[in-house]
């Protein structure tokens, strides 16, 4: 298992370093399978559940999300909820299968995944901000690695054991100061922003990545699955790869936009 962790990360990370050092279309694109892929293994877990699943308004809806976003199409993004809104009322209605849960569940997974992967592609608009994109996934890599080995040595008390049993208090506090320590030394060395505003994106990104990971594990819960997908061997799917990034992108662009 761990040998190919290791061979899927020797391959996975290069090229998505790769997609987000030249951005434009190649990560359009990039980014527009991993949000297809993303509702696909969303969409599996609720028919796990018995609910009918309209797959391609999910995909299509969720990649139209990404790129208005993604491009800052406000108002045809506005429309464009309501546009997918209508879409799975009348794909109901047409196939006499779905429910309002199914609707509703459908609904929330192509917001969910779709704004997320779309933050993901705004963060990298400006031909510049490859360094800010990096510093979001960075943030989010950081905090994984620090709540592994912190919560292996000290953790003791549970996290949340009703949604993700092996995460821990000391974990989480670890993925943090990790992700801060890791925030300062590339943003001193890449970054013109000032160490307040490390400070804030790293502690808050950090938080955020982790309460992504928590909402994936419920819905995993829910579904009563082990990994959302496949598609990376040893790592499981898209939701399970990028379920923390889809919160820390938005959060990351957020404070940014704020700070003075």
């Amino acid at each position: 298992m761990l040998k190919t962790r290791v061979i899927t990360a020797a391959i996975y990370v290069p090229v998505l370093l790769a997609l987000i050092f030249f951005g434009g279309w190649p990560l359009t694109i990039g980014l527009a399978f991993l949000t297809a892929v993303g509702l696909w293994e969303y969409g599996k877990m609720l028919e796990a559940k018995g609910l009918y699943v309209s797959y391609p308004v999910m995909m299509a809806a969720g990649i139209m999300l990404m790129l208005f976003v993604g491009n800052r199409s406000w108002t045809f993004l506005a429309l464009a909820v309501m546009l997918i809104l209508i879409l799975l009322v009348l794909w109901a209605v047409v196939v006499k299968r779905s429910d309002f849960s199914g609707i509703m569940l459908q609904f929330g997974g192509i917001i969910y995944i779709g704004l997320g992967f779309g933050f993901v592609l705004l963060l990298r608009l400006p031909a510049s901000s490859w360094w800010i994109l990096l510093l979001a996934f960075l943030i989010t890599w950081a905090t994984d690695v620090g709540a592994y080995f912190f919560g292996r040595a000290l953790g003791k008390r549970k996290l949340a054991p009703t949604i993700s049993p092996n995460k821990t208090v000391a974990g989480a506090v670890g993925g943090v100061i990790c992700a801060i320590i890791i925030a300062i030394i590339y943003g001193l060395l890449f970054l013109d922003l000032p160490l307040y505003a490390l400070l804030l994106l790293a502690a808050a990104g950090s938080v955020a990545g982790q309460l992504g990971d928590l909402w994936a594990s419920m819905i995993k819960r829910w579904a009563d699955i082990k990994d959302a997908g496949k598609l990376f061997p040893g790592h499981g799917g898209v939701l399970d790869r990028f379920d923390s990034v889809l919160f820390v992108a938005p959060l990351v662009y957020l404070l940014l936009a704020l700070l003075p």
